[in-house]
């Protein structure tokens, strides 16, 4: 039984397990999910039993200012909290016959009334904490928000998580927060007098009366070691580091750097800004990587830069490692491996400019008639000492002959782009590419990085629906064309062809729809937006 690796980055994981028996390839699709380490609040067991008096609450919330991209994850938590005391919790849960996700919380006190209450948010996926806008005060035996009409929370900046273990550990910050003096971000640490921090060029020890001010601030991005008397954990609040950069000295100068990513990224994405040459090293407090140029990649132990984790630099060339304001997603590629008969094998790479592209951050996708067949992501292999796509692409036999599509799509940059590729047909038990002779992906001159991300969003809902549904999509006043598809991308119903009203807003009557899975697909001003929807 194989086993995925320990430490392995948070995010999904997506590949086909071949297995041989009798000469026939037995195809099963796997799916990893790796979740991020949740808050201690969110794990441990909640004590009700010192309290005296309660209150109930259906909670919501949203990661934006709108009211309808709302969460759906069932290992989404939301807080209440008195000052730094949790005193209730519930997670989102489904109510198949309100067709919504609600929680809802008990809320606790110890005196009546007049306990101001603020909310925490633990966004699984990701994996984010964070603080919500509103507040409210605590008021025995009232209910706050309907089942209809729940109370609906917004975010309002993070929390961050440092864990410290005794001694030495390296670490930065990820946040802007206007408390970064090392008085204020550790006035919940143990200290002792031998608790010290330290950068590459200057260090505050900690005593009785205070902090030396060698250090008086500490700033997002950089890199720090603290010393501390025992195992502990505190958090910091502040909001997600815009778009910068942290200068690396070059010219064999080490230099102290931090990941400055909410949810890290690995080494190749965070490198590129830089010249890079042999023998450049990074290490973290336990890893190490350096550059090999033969090659034109990391090698070592050290994959990921882990987000609040610290490092050290040592290149040849001064430069900038750049931080980017972004989180992780996935493609809106929705598939269905059951029914298929048969696939044929794809070995492949990605290249661009002629160089051959080190990155697993993106995920392949096979498409026939605009319907995604297959998935696959770069994996490294050790013999050849590059990465190589493995991908499976499944049809039947009204597919036979049909062209395929290959997409990326990166899941650092959240978007997807077309590559350039040899014209592939599907066929039966069809093997393309070989690891000797693998077929070339060509991004050509594209730059993904530098691409605008989409900004159309489009949600559904409710999701399951019963006879009709809501379509709302950021770009009014666009054209657009939506319709919905079944399962073999075929379409079952036009939805609106045209500009878009003012609010974004469709609802569509389904009244003759069979139940089932359906896909809502929309096309705003050349952009392509796809939601998979459930009617009852």
């Amino acid at each position: 039984m194989k086993t995925y690796k320990p430490g392995l980055f948070p995010g999904t994981y997506i590949d086909t397990v071949v297995a041989v028996s009798g000469g026939y390839n037995l195809l099963l699709l796997v799916k990893v999910e790796v979740l991020a380490t949740a808050p201690s609040w969110v794990t441990n067991t909640f004590d009700a039993s010192k309290y005296k008096y309660s209150m109930n609450a259906i909670l919501q919330f949203s990661t934006d200012d709108s009211d309808d991209s709302i969460s759906s994850d069932v290992r989404d938590v939301i807080g209440v909290f008195r000052g730094k005391e949790l005193v209730g919790k519930g997670a989102i849960q489904y109510i198949p016959g309100l067709r919504k996700y609600l929680a809802f919380v008990t809320i606790y006190s110890d005196s009546a009334d007049s306990d101001s209450l603020n909310f925490r948010i633990w966004d699984a996926t990701p994996g984010v904490h964070y603080l919500a806008k509103e507040t409210t005060i605590f008021k025995n035996n009232t209910l706050l928000g309907q089942s209809q009409s729940p109370y609906i929370l917004h975010t309002n900046g993070v929390y961050q998580t440092l864990r410290f273990n005794k001694g030495w550990n390296w670490f930065s910050l990820y946040v802007n927060t206007n408390t970064s003096a090392p008085d204020d971000l550790f006035l919940d640490l143990s200290k002792d007098s031998m608790t010290v921090i330290k950068n590459r060029d200057n260090y505050a020890q900690y005593h009785t009366t205070g902090w030396s001010n060698e250090i008086t601030t500490l700033d997002e991005g950089l890199g720090y070691m603290i010393h501390v008397p025992q195992n502990d954990t505190i958090e910091v609040y502040g909001t997600i580091a815009d778009n910068g950069s942290i200068q690396v000295a070059g010219n064999g100068d080490w230099s102290w750097v931090g990941s400055g990513d909410a949810l890290g990224s690995t080494i190749a994405s965070k490198m590129k800004d830089l010249k890079q040459s042999d023998g450049d090293i990074i290490k973290s407090q336990t890893e190490f990587a350096v550059y090999d140029a033969s090659s034109t990649s990391w090698i070592g132990s050290l994959n990921y830069l882990e987000p609040g984790d610290g490092y050290k630099i040592k290149t040849n060339i001064p430069g900038a490692i750049k931080t980017k304001k972004l989180f992780k997603t996935l493609p809106p590629w929705e598939m269905d491996y059951n029914g298929f008969e048969y696939n044929m094998n794809v070995t492949a790479e990605l290249v661009k400019n002629n160089k051959r592209i080190d990155d697993n951050h993106c995920l392949i996708g096979a498409f026939v008639d605009g319907k995604c067949h297959g998935v696959g992501q770069p994996k490294y292999s050790d013999v050849l000492g590059r990465f190589i796509i493995y991908l499976t692409a499944f049809g039947d036999t009204s597919n036979i002959g049909k062209s395929i599509e290959l997409k990326l799509y990166d899941t650092d940059l959240g978007q997807e782009v077309s590559a350039m590729h040899a014209p592939i047909s599907f066929a039966t038990d069809g093997i393309l590419g070989t690891i000797g002779d693998p077929l070339e992906v060509d991004l050509g001159n594209v730059n993904i990085e530098e691409q605008q991300l989409n900004t159309n969003q489009m949600s559904c809902f409710p999701n399951p629906f019963d006879e009709s549904f809501t379509v709302a999509i950021n770009a009014n006043g666009m054209n657009s064309n939506i319709w919905l598809t079944d399962l073999t991308g075929r379409k079952v119903q036009q939805i609106y062809t045209g500009v878009l009203p003012v609010s974004g807003r469709l609802t569509i009557q389904t009244e003759d729809l069979a139940s089932g899975l359906y896909f809502c697909v929309a096309v705003v001003d050349g952009v392509k937006m796809t939601q998979k929807i459930v009617k009852e």
